[in-house]
Order: C-alpha cells, then sequence, then structure tokens
C-alpha cells in the first residue's frame, strides 16, 4: 500500500474516528486516504491552532484517550506549536503529523536556511514541546515511527509527539510485512507496598488531613477509586486547575480550589493540614505561593506521580512515590478496607464554616454559580485564560462526576476555549458543551465560530466582556499608576451582535442575572452566544500578593478572624 494508506490503517487500528487540521499541498495524500478509508472522519478547522487545541480537548474527553492533528509544512506546520507546547505543558496525548517538502528539495546543509518554498525544520522546533518527534525519510521507516512514537505518547506521563512524512514519501509504495516494527523494552516501576503503608498509617494517625487532586489523578479509574476511599474515610478535597473535575462538587468531602486565585477556605483549610496527600499535582508556584517553604507548613507530605522528576522539586515531601495514581489508590484502596473513620467530623465542620464564612460575593462569582445551577446531566465546559478563568475555578460548581471542567492549564493559552469546545462536542460524551471567556481570548480563535455555525454545532459560548484584558489591566492599575497601554488603551473589540450574525451564531446580550437563568435554561440544539457586560472595572479577588501565604490573601482578612482559625484549628 502508499505510506499515506497506511497512516490511515495505522490510526484506525487505534480507534481513532476523528482527526482534525487544515488542508494544505503537503498532506493532500493523507487527508484523501482518510476520506477513502470511510473509517476516519476528518473535521477542518480554520487555523492549525484552533485544530491542535480541539484535538487537545478530544483527547482529554474521547473514548480513544488521544487526538489526531494534521498539517502542512511551513507555516501551517508552525501554527501548530502552540497547541503542541499547550498539550505538552498538561500531559496531553496529542498525535501530530505534518507534512513536508519532496525529499529531493530539503536543505542539504545546516548553513542553507531554505531550500523550497514553505520549508521549515519543525522538528527541531517541535523538540522541546514533545516526548517525540521524527520525520520519516523512507517508505520503510513508517511502520517502525508510528508504532513508537504512539507508544512513547502514550507512556508514563503523557504528551504530544510529532510525525513530518515528506509529501513524495506519502505516494510511495511500502510493504508492511518488509517493514521493521518497534520493540519497546519498558520498565514498569514497582511501587513500593512499604511507603503505601507508610502513608496511610501516618493518614490515620492525623487529625487534620488533605487531599490535593491535580490532572495527574483526572482517569476515570482514579475518579472512581478516589470515591471509594472517600465512602470509608471522610477526608477534606481540594484541587488545583487541572483538577478541578476529579470530584462532584457537592460531594460531602470536596473544598474548593487552592493556589494564588483560590478560594480563601481552601487555602486556609490546606495551610492547617496536619498530613497532605498530593495525587497528581507538580505543585507549581501558582498552587504554593512564591513562599514555597511555607506551603502546607503544618503537613506531613506524600506526593504521588507518574513523573519522576516532579518529585521532591518545589516542597519538602516524607514520602514521594513514583507511579500513575491509579495504582496508588488502588493500593490505599486496598489497605483500607473495613475501615471506617469518623475522627476527621470536627475538622470536615470546622471546613464548611470556613466555607461560608470566606465565601466569595462578588458578582462574577454570582455569575458563575448561577450557571453551575443550571447545568444537569453530562456537560463540558471549556474555559479560557485571565480573569474568566479565575472566577471560573473559583465558583462555578458541577454536580455530575462525567462533567468535565478543560483549561489551558501550565501554558495558559487564550483562545484555548472556543476550540476546545469543538473537540468536546465532537466526542459526543456530552449532552451540553460551553466554551467561557473574556472579550480578549474570544478574539484569538474567533475564526472557529465558523466551524461552530457552519456545522450547526450545539455549543454555548459566553463572553464575559469586560472591555480590556482585565488581568493585565489590573496588574497596570496596581503597578504601573494605571498606565494601561495595550489591556485598555489599543485594545478594541467587535460588535459581538453583527459577528454572530455573519457566523449563523444566534445572539443574546445578557443585562441581569434574570436574564442568564432563562437563556441558559432554553433548549440547546443550536449554537448560541450569551453576551455578559460587566462594565470596565472588573476586579478578581481574593489574590496572593508577594511572598504572603496562602492563607493570607488579599483584601486581608482582620486579626480577629486570624485568631478566630488559629484557636478552632487548635481545639481539634
Amino acid at each position: 500500500m502508499r505510506v499515506a494508506d497506511y497512516v490511515a490503517y495505522f490510526l484506525i487500528s487505534k480507534g481513532v474516528k476523528i482527526v482534525y487540521g487544515y488542508q494544505g499541498g503537503s498532506i493532500t495524500h493523507i487527508i484523501d486516504a482518510f476520506g477513502r478509508s470511510k473509517k476516519i472522519e476528518y473535521i477542518q478547522t480554520y487555523h492549525e491552532q484552533g485544530a491542535a487545541f480541539a484535538a487537545d480537548a478530544y483527547a482529554r474527553c474521547s473514548k480513544e484517550n488521544m487526538g489526531v492533528v494534521i498539517a502542512s509544512n511551513g507555516p501551517g506546520a508552525t501554527n501548530l506549536l502552540t497547541g503542541i507546547a499547550n498539550a505538552y505543558c498538561d500531559s496531553i496525548p496529542l498525535f501530530c503529523i505534518t507534512g513536508q517538502v519532496h525529499t529531493y528539495a530539503m536543505k542539504k546543509k545546516e548553513s542553507i536556511r531554505q531550500e523550497s518554498f514553505q520549508e521549515i525544520d519543525i522538528i527541531s522546533m517541535a523538540k522541546p514541546v514533545t516526548k517525540y518527534a521524527v520525520t520519516v525519510m523512507k517508505p520503510d521507516q513508517i511502520v517502525y515511527e508510528l508504532e513508537k512514537a504512539y507508544r512513547i505518547m502514550m507512556q508514563g506521563r503523557k504528551g504530544p509527539v510529532v510525525i513530518d512524512i515528506p509529501v513524495d514519501v506519502q505516494g510511495m509504495q511500502m510493504c508492511v510485512e518488509q517493514s521493521k516494527e518497534y520493540l519497546e523494552s519498558h520498565e514498569q516501576s514497582i511501587i513500593s507496598n512499604n511507603e503505601i503503608k507508610e502513608a496511610v498509617k501516618k493518614l490515620l494517625e492525623s487529625k487534620r488531613p488533605m487531599i490535593l487532586c491535580g490532572g495527574g489523578a483526572n482517569s476515570s479509574t482514579s475518579k472512581y477509586l478516589l470515591r471509594a476511599i472517600l465512602d470509608k474515610i471522610k477526608i477534606p478535597v481540594v484541587c488545583s486547575l487541572q483538577g478541578l473535575d476529579v470530584l462532584d462538587h457537592f460531594h460531602e468531602c470536596f473544598v474548593g480550589f487552592i493556589g494564588t486565585y483560590g478560594n480563601r477556605y481552601a487555602n486556609i483549610a490546606l495551610q492547617n493540614a496536619d498530613y497532605l496527600l498530593v495525587l497528581g499535582s507538580r505543585l507549581d508556584l501558582r498552587q504554593t505561593g512564591k513562599n514555597r517553604e511555607k506551603f502546607a507548613p503544618k503537613a506531613y507530605v506524600v506526593h504521588v506521580d507518574i513523573d519522576e522528576s516532579e518529585l521532591q522539586h518545589t516542597v519538602h515531601e516524607e514520602i514521594s512515590v513514583k507511579g500513575s495514581v491509579e495504582s496508588v489508590l488502588q493500593l490505599m484502596n486496598n489497605m483500607l478496607t473495613g475501615v471506617v473513620k469518623t475522627q476527621y467530623d470536627k475538622w470536615n465542620k470546622i471546613i464548611d464554616k470556613w466555607k461560608v464564612d470566606f465565601a466569595e460575593s462578588s458578582r462574577e462569582s454570582e455569575i458563575f454559580r448561577t450557571i453551575g445551577e443550571k447545568l444537569s446531566g453530562n456537560v463540558a465546559i471549556c474555559s479560557d485564560v485571565g480573569q474568566n478563568q479565575m472566577w471560573l475555578a473559583q465558583s462555578l460548581r458541577i454536580t455530575n462526576a462525567n462533567c468535565r471542567i478543560l483549561n489551558s492549564g501550565g501554558l495558559g493559552a487564550m483562545g484555548y476555549a472556543l476550540p476546545a469546545a469543538i473537540g468536546a462536542c465532537y466526542s459526543q460524551k456530552f449532552n451540553r458543551v460551553m466554551a467561557i471567556m473574556g472579550d480578549g481570548g474570544f478574539q484569538m480563535n474567533l475564526q472557529e465560530l465558523c466551524l461552530i455555525g457552519n456545522s450547526r454545532l450545539p455549543i454555548t459560548i459566553i463572553v464575559l466582556n469586560n472591555h480590556s484584558l482585565g488581568m493585565i489591566r489590573e496588574m497596570h492599575e496596581k503597578y504601573y499608576e494605571n498606565r494601561c497601554i495595550g489591556s485598555v488603551e489599543g485594545f478594541f473589540q467587535p460588535e459581538l451582535e453583527k459577528l454572530s450574525d455573519a457566523y449563523k451564531i444566534n445572539y443574546s446580550r445578557i443585562e441581569c442575572m434574570k436574564d442568564l437563568m432563562e437563556k441558559l435554561g432554553e433548549e440547546n440544539s443550536m449554537p448560541n452566544l450569551i453576551d455578559i457586560d460587566l462594565g470596565c472595572e472588573t476586579v478578581l479577588e481574593p489574590v496572593l500578593l508577594g511572598m504572603e501565604t496562602l492563607d493570607n490573601q488579599s483584601p486581608y482578612i482582620t486579626d480577629e478572624k486570624k485568631k478566630e482559625i488559629y484557636t478552632q484549628v487548635k481545639r481539634i
């Protein structure tokens, strides 16, 4: 068969049903092979970055547990890089295929910048943000390289890979039986039972335990095992941005979102914990604050991560476990069989009180609480980046364990939400898909409205419109004497109603909470855009400033309140 046909055959053998991309001269062979196969649906977005973000979200939601994206050579390939970097930072299995110029037209000397039109060395560019990247120069290499890339992508800490295939190689004949196969030698890490026994022993001895869930705890198996443990022993659970949907937010053990912009009550609880089990979180500065030595200062820390380099990296850990969250939770669950503990009742009651005393009370918090109240069934909420993302993390609450909150976490790429909603929609796992963004992030990938409108994808797009880059505007106001260059001055936006009409999308402008509740209560069979005007002076609070500890966010609570917290904790 031709190499292009084998690429289609290989992806089908891995269960791939959908490939995202943008057509171009150097990938016509492969996209044609997809079409002729009748088993792969090719979804064309309107920018390669949009295709990569859609495939990223699809990987997070779909049964295939991977996303596939394809792009042409030159600018098509370089346009993928932000999406590839996003998948790398968030550990998403993204299989990227790029076309390349003919082999005879590729440059032969490093000193030559470019031999052919649209020729670029995408592999050198992609290597820092991929687990594996290679150009396939001969037909008999394709079997080996595709399988190798797939295995590397899925093993250990997942991440993106890039296979670059020159256009003439795509059209060449190859023989599967005569091609070299990839035979991996994979060492499986063995988790020490003694370590887990000690972790469980310390847990049962603690008075104020806490579990911190990151993106590594987000598999369906991890979620199931976590709930099984919480059924036995009521341990409070906080989460990072990537772990927001690990646990149903109305579960009795769910506390909230921690970090620089975290819920004040969740941060206070974390700082007063005497035991902390970290599940699949890299504990970055946004979670710990800059004063890392005083992160969870009273806690015996047990850190579980599949990536050994993340262990003992940012904070001191008493026990570091290299392994998957699933395998560790399975061992812990087995060791806790027959254990029913009520000793944490006082701790949980105090946290419940803090959740009332220190709840967010802004208009934006009310908006997100309203959105959460109107969500039912299996819902995907695709968040963008900026103030909108943090308001969502603080205040939107999901009621179903099968709901997903999709974020650009590590990279923080504005423009993620809209194409991510496309990927979530095509996964066919949700009865409702929602993309929530600010007016800045909205314009980053607004060309994808064309796919949403013409394909009549039932996506609800919510634009939180504060007529600025709100988070940067706050920074300009605090530290640059209100010189809002680029955040307000020089920041413009189109008329969203006219834009919606151009893309065949229903438009609604929301003036009050009642209007929002009514709009969210309507049937969701068509794409619609909800424009919520927030005015120009939005503020994101609470926030951690400078070297302050997590439990001392601005605006600061009174000394009297701090003393009350200290007294409550001491009595446990």
